[in-house]
C-alpha cells in the first residue's frame, strides 16, 4: 500500500501524535481536581485513543506502526 517512504512516515507520525495527545490529556486529567475539567480532559484522551485505533486498524500492518510501540506502551493506552 505504501509505495513511498514519505507516506509510511506520515502514518507513523500521525500515530505518534495521537499517542502523545492521549498521554497529555490523561496527565492533565490526573492533575486537575475540578471534576468538570477532569471529565473534559478524559473525553479528549478517549478521543485521541479512538483516533489511534482508527489509524492502527487501517494502516498498522502496512506502515509498521507496531514496530515502534512496545507491549508496555500498548497496555498503558488501554
Amino acid at each position: 500500500m505504501f509505495e513511498h517512504l514519505e507516506e509510511k512516515e506520515a502514518v507513523k507520525t500521525a500515530a505518534l501524535i495521537e499517542i502523545n495527545g492521549y498521554r497529555f490529556y490523561r496527565l492533565l486529567a490526573d492533575r486537575t481536581e475540578n471534576s468538570e475539567v477532569k471529565a473534559v480532559f478524559k473525553k479528549l484522551a478517549d478521543d485521541e485513543k479512538k483516533h489511534l485505533k482508527m489509524i492502527e486498524n487501517e494502516k498498522k500492518n502496512k506502515a509498521g506502526i507496531d514496530e515502534q510501540r512496545t507491549e508496555e506502551e500498548h497496555e498503558k493506552d488501554e
